[in-house]
């Protein structure tokens, strides 16, 4: 809103996920390619001790959440599990959806229609996510030693490491690095 008031006002609908102030600040969230849903990750559905699925909340609604790969409550480290909190998630505008499992490592890629696994490559303590639909470019975050690095990777067929650049960490260190993308 212009004069920096919610533009809704005070939040509306039901209640979806059980999050404390903490798991708050490492949520991620993406909008599908359709703009029919929101991906959400780090938010758990029915206790404080879940969240390491990738989520799929209905828009305009906002009343209920499903879970869209992986399990509330399980980790894992195959093709149908995270290791842990999601952290990142970014749609690249041909079907997919990229999740950084940071626990396990890895970018896994996503179908956005179905939530079923197609492929995923390594990657060091993956964070905040975002694509450039027009040259397919993604630049993620890393974790290192309480700096971060920011990443150009080449697309996710070839993830090779264009470009990087040293951040050093200043501020809140409680809150995770985000990253928005202007392409114009």
């Amino acid at each position: 809103h212009l004069n920096g008031k919610a533009a809704m006002g005070r939040f509306r609908g039901p209640i979806i996920f059980n999050v404390d102030e903490k798991r708050a600040k490492n949520a991620f969230m993406a909008l599908s390619s359709d703009e029919n849903f929101v991906f959400v990750t780090s938010c758990p559905l029915n206790t404080k001790k879940g969240g390491f699925a990738v989520y799929r909340v209905p828009l305009p609604n906002r009343d209920k959440a499903e879970l869209f790969f992986g399990e509330d409550t399980i980790t894992g480290n195959d093709q149908t599990h995270l290791g842990g909190y999601a952290s990142g998630i970014a749609i690249d505008g041909k079907g997919n959806l990229l999740v950084a499992d940071t626990v396990n490592n890895r970018v896994l890629i996503l179908s956005e229609l179905t939530g079923k696994y197609i492929s995923e490559f390594p990657f060091q303590n993956p964070n905040a996510i975002v694509i450039d639909k027009n040259t397919e470019n993604i630049y993620i975050t890393s974790n290192f030693n309480g700096d971060v690095v920011l990443f150009k990777l080449k697309n996710a067929k070839d993830p090779i490491v264009l470009k990087k650049k040293n951040i050093p960490r200043n501020g809140a260190h409680d809150y995770p690095y985000v990253l928005a993308l202007d392409t114009t």
